[in-house]
């Protein structure tokens, strides 16, 4: 399967491709002929087990099950594959596609538990599970209880989901790899809830006041989710280098922040098409709040302290999006994505990576920047 592994966080004795090269054609198909089917073939499995649960939970197992969405992101799959090449790995093995559904489950428990802290009653067009079952008592004052009641054990079922994908992942490498696997997948799971915790605890301690470090902070930990855990999940399975960990986050890092950034500015600035912007109806760190504060005038200052609140009127959305674009703070915030969408880019061509990688991490950055969508 792979070179070989050593006992180092990330393994050591793998060595990369080098000059080989990698199919980049291929690597794009993997999510359509190797992660679909082995993700149906998983669901199919968690089916069996439904249907001899009591009803209700027969019937809302399904419902999760039919309703799990495919990886809004293909890049995330593609990227796992493309580091687990980089290391070495074999490319008929379904290893990465295991990590990579692991990966899928346990960013939609993610999202789940987001949706309830942010109090979100729409995603992708659609109810939020909690907002969907609390619809279901909407007359009663505990619908609200009850569907996050619910939301909760369907983010824990996910999670469980999650790690029994990632166990098949670990079974499918050489056993001296598993090690530096689990250190990733670890570190990528305290990154994401550090990311929450200090969104959490430093807005309510200080709203949108606190210190920009913090929620750079956020934005840097929330976007090692978006490239780097792929990549280093695929590399670090196959038994990576540290050399092709180093050159793959000098790659993710800038380019994770990126995409962060701009779903900041989308739930802003978006359009009715995309996010619902109404990131400004939450206590939450923003950047865009930050950028604003060091050029606003004592006027201007009164209208981001409005920012946070849930009441807000159509017309404060209106005003706090007047002050973030007359001091600059829009336009600070697309320049910061484009600087750090060319620092990925420039990684990406270092000479690191064979030309087919190359091509696929360049293609990843437009893909990342695209995503999102702006109102002009």
């Amino acid at each position: 399967m792979t070179a070989g592994c050593a006992d180092a966080p990330f393994g050591a004795g793998a060595s990369r491709r080098g000059d080989d090269d990698v199919d980049a054609e291929q690597i794009m198909d993997y999510h359509a002929s190797t992660v679909v089917p082995l993700r149906s073939r998983i669901l199919d499995e968690h089916r069996e087990l439904a249907a001899d649960l009591p009803e209700p939970a027969r019937s809302c197992l399904m419902t999760v099950i039919e309703e799990l969405p495919v990886h809004r992101l293909p890049a995330r799959p593609v990227l796992t594959y493309l580091g687990w090449l980089l290391a070495g790995g074999d490319a008929e093995s379904h290893a990465p596609a295991f990590a990579a559904i692991a990966s899928e489950f346990f960013h939609e428990a993610g999202l789940i538990y987001d949706d309830i802290v942010d109090s979100s009653h729409h995603r992708r067009r659609q109810p939020t599970v909690w907002a969907a079952y609390a619809s279901l008592h909407a007359e009663e004052p505990w619908a609200g209880s009850f569907g996050r009641g619910v939301a909760l054990w369907q983010g824990a079922l996910l999670l469980r989901w999650a790690e029994d994908a990632f166990a098949r992942a670990l079974l499918a490498v050489e056993p001296s790899c598993v090690s530096g696997a689990q250190h990733v997948w670890r570190r990528s799971a305290a990154d994401l809830w550090a990311s929450q915790h200090i969104d959490l605890v430093i807005s309510a301690q200080e709203g949108n006041t606190g210190p920009p470090g913090s929620a750079e902070r956020v934005v840097t930990l929330k976007g090692r989710y978006v490239a780097l855990l792929p990549l280093q999940i695929g590399c670090a399975l196959a038994g990576g280098e540290p050399s092709l960990m180093a050159a793959l986050s000098a790659y993710a890092e800038p380019l994770g922040r990126a995409y962060i950034l701009r779903n900041d500015l989308e739930g802003v600035f978006g359009t009715a098409r995309s996010k619902p912007p109404n990131d400004l109806r939450e206590r939450r760190l923003s950047m865009l709040i930050g950028y604003a504060r060091a050029t606003a005038t004592g006027r201007q200052a009164g209208v981001l302290d409005l920012a946070g609140r849930e009441d807000l009127s159509d017309a404060q959305v209106r005003e706090i999006k007047s002050v973030l674009e007359a001091t600059g703070a829009r336009a600070r915030a697309e320049r910061a994505v484009l600087t750090l969408a060319e620092e990925a880019r420039t990684a990406a061509g270092w000479g690191a990576f064979p030309a087919g990688a190359r091509s696929v991490l360049e293609q990843n950055v437009d893909t990342a920047l695209s995503f999102h969508v702006l109102a002009p």
